[in-house]
């Protein structure tokens, strides 16, 4: 695995390189790790053809700062893992807008960036979706994209539907819905097909004339003036997938036929 750290504070960049031994000893894998104390540095090597499995980025750097600096990433690659370090939680959102894999608060503790590392390695080996933050009372929440069935807005409230049955609502936001799950329709899974809900189609059962039925039985409405184009995508994505759990249903008002 390739590692790139950038951070501006020499003493972080120690420890992180500290930590990173440990873990490399402690779990005998393999990791070339390079340490860039200037943004700018490491930006010129990536416009240079640089590339690297996983980028540590502090977010407050002079020159380029660590958002736009992902933001030049994503340009041209978008299978690396970004996570973002610093002090402040206030840029969460604008990290998990190019599509962070986690957002981690300084001082790093040595186990927190083992379990980073546990599971990107997870994530690289089974495939598994990235994760998705947003900020909730219990604090920055991250729920991997797989497990949410479908999001709900209502009230200027993000409302995240599990697999596992539990429903996550986020804290009160201030931008559009649209704005708010933008990394998530970036994802061909997820499809918007009512203005206040965003659907995995992994997780949808069956869709009738009117509505996705979900996985947990839930219906997410569709109306009419969108239900030809977001039938078409749910075919397309089927196809792309070729991951029936079972015979597609179409059951419209003269009865059932079978896609």
């Amino acid at each position: 695995m390739k590692i790139a750290i950038c951070d501006d504070d020499q003493e972080q960049l120690r420890a992180l390189e500290e930590s990173f031994s440990q873990y490399r000893w402690e779990r005998g894998c393999e990791m070339e790790l390079c340490r860039y104390g200037s943004s700018a540095q490491l930006l010129g090597e990536i416009q240079g053809g640089a590339r690297y499995d996983l980028y540590l980025l502090d977010v407050l750097m002079p020159e380029v700062d660590g958002i736009r600096l992902g933001e030049e990433i994503r340009r041209t690659d978008w299978e690396a893992a970004l996570v973002y370090l610093t002090s402040s939680r206030d840029f969460a959102l604008e990290a998990y807008g190019v599509s962070a894999f986690q957002y981690l608060l300084k001082p790093v503790e040595r186990q927190t960036l083992f379990s980073l590392l546990d599971a990107l390695r997870t994530w690289r080996q089974t495939g598994s979706a990235p994760q998705f933050a947003f900020k909730s009372k219990a604090g920055l929440t991250a729920v991997y994209q797989s497990e949410i069935l479908y999001v709900e807005y209502r009230n200027h409230i993000l409302y995240f539907h599990l697999e596992n049955g539990e429903t996550l609502p986020s804290l009160h936001i201030r931008v559009p819905f649209e704005q708010a799950v933008a990394v998530l329709l970036e994802n061909e899974d997820f499809l918007h097909p009512h203005k206040s809900y965003v659907v995995n189609m992994s997780w949808v059962r069956q869709l009738t004339s009117n509505a996705f039925v979900m996985g947990d039985g839930s219906l997410i409405p569709i109306p009419r003036k969108n239900f030809s184009s977001v039938k078409s995508s749910y075919i397309r994505f089927l196809a792309q997938k070729s991951r029936r759990r079972g015979p597609f249903v179409f059951a419209g008002p003269a009865g059932e036929a079978t896609v």
